[in-house]
């Protein structure tokens, strides 16, 4: 009887009906495809950090600062022979980073040479086209790099370095592959070549800055048996900016959720309001015939429930579909918008969302009991209803 009476006055309100469970389904939608967004962004933040640049962490010279180029002179060390072995086990790459100064069509760029052996694994590069033969030294870039200096693949430029004994030096470099990549700190102003040509520039052997360790490998199982002059970086070390950027953009998403679940309870707190005064003698009729005030305010509850319940049927219809779309397909961000100036690994031109089954459940359950509260909340002014009051339609 109580569902019957539920939705025989959810219904009977008409249009007002539909419209507060189209707004509220919007909601809904909305607030799955932020989420989406948001997950996408934390998710292929990290996998562009782990894939692109850090691996399993750094075992790395201890004075090396990644924030202070000028330092960068300074700190690099010949590899030990333990950590020769690592990486001859294809457990860690050795990379060696000095700053210089490349000249592409006659302009002046300060860039951050990367060596790193054109062979290796560790990373997700294509590091095997520095293997060609050109005739000079073959080097990467990445595409913001290319756009930047207007350079592209099989162009020639000069770079000016100074050696380790102070001495400036020049040489002819050839793009040998511009790369797509979705972490920017490797890109921008960062040129890659082989380690080998790098330690001969520098007339130093077998140096390094860092080396790179595989995901399956445990750097600290070495650390007692290495130099002072190295230390290790674990992943969770070199993504602490990354975790503390995902967390303020976290906040941002909520700020977004209270807002559109806002704009839908208004109307629902609204409709709750409305219906208490205008069904009155109703209310007075039920408690007359026995219903009890427990009972009556269950039914304005369950019947504000039913918002939610048919905002979430409407949103999986028109919803799902669009919520797929864009998962598959992505969307555009606006022409002109400079994603770079986010400084955000896995940002691009492009969005795709990720939608995960616990998020959206979760989601959607932390939804519907708002409504419901929120439905709730006005229909306990029942409680002081009076029966012969409410016949004559008034509050007591």
């Amino acid at each position: 009887m109580m569902l019957k009476l539920a939705l025989k006055n959810f219904f009977g309100a008409g249009l007002r009906t539909w419209l507060n469970i189209l707004v509220l389904s919007i909601a809904f939608v909305a607030i799955i495809w932020l989420q989406g967004i948001f997950v996408s962004f934390s998710s292929r933040a990290f996998d562009a950090m782990i894939a692109e640049e850090i691996g399993g962490g750094y075992i790395q010279h201890k004075e090396y600062d990644p924030y202070d180029p000028t330092s960068l002179e300074e700190t690099f060390a010949p590899l030990c022979e333990i950590l020769l072995d690592i990486q001859n086990r294809e457990k860690a790459t050795a990379m060696l980073i000095y700053p210089a100064i490349a000249y592409p069509a006659g302009r002046m760029h300060n860039v951050t040479l990367r060596g790193i052996k054109p062979e290796q694994t560790i990373l997700e590069l294509p590091t095997e086209k520095m293997a060609a033969d050109l005739g000079v030294v073959p080097v990467m870039i990445g595409s913001r790099m290319s756009r930047s200096t207007s350079l592209s693949e099989g162009d020639r430029f000069m770079i000016r370095w100074r050696d380790r004994r102070g001495a400036l030096d020049a040489k002819e470099f050839e793009v040998a592959a511009v790369m797509s990549l979705e972490n920017q700190s490797v890109d921008s102003g960062q040129i890659w070549m082989p380690l080998s040509d790098l330690q001969k520039m520098l007339q130093t052997d077998n140096a390094a800055t860092i080396m790179v360790l595989s995901t399956e490998f445990d750097g600290q199982s070495v650390m007692g048996r290495i130099a002072d002059d190295w230390i290790l970086k674990t992943q969770y070390d070199l993504t602490e900016d990354l975790r503390s950027l995902i967390a303020m953009a976290d906040i941002e998403y909520y700020v977004f959720y209270i807002i559109f679940l806002l704009l839908a309870l208004i109307s629902i707190f609204d409709t709750q309001i409305l219906a208490l005064f205008r069904r009155r003698k109703e209310m007075g009729t039920l408690m007359s015939l026995g219903m009890t005030r427990h009972q009556l305010i269950g039914l304005f509850t369950f019947e504000g429930g039913l918002y939610a319940l048919f905002a979430l049927l409407l949103g999986a219809v028109y919803g799902t579909p669009i919520l797929i779309w864009t998962a598959r397909n992505g969307f555009p961000l606006p022409e002109g918008m400079d994603m770079d100036s986010f400084g955000i690994p896995g940002i691009t031109d492009t969005i795709y969302p990720d939608y995960r089954f616990s998020s959206i459940f979760s989601t959607i359950i932390l939804s519907v009991i708002i409504v419901v509260i929120v439905s709730y909340l006005p229909a306990r002014r029942i409680a002081r209803l009076k029966p012969t009051d409410a016949l004559r339609g008034k509050w007591s």
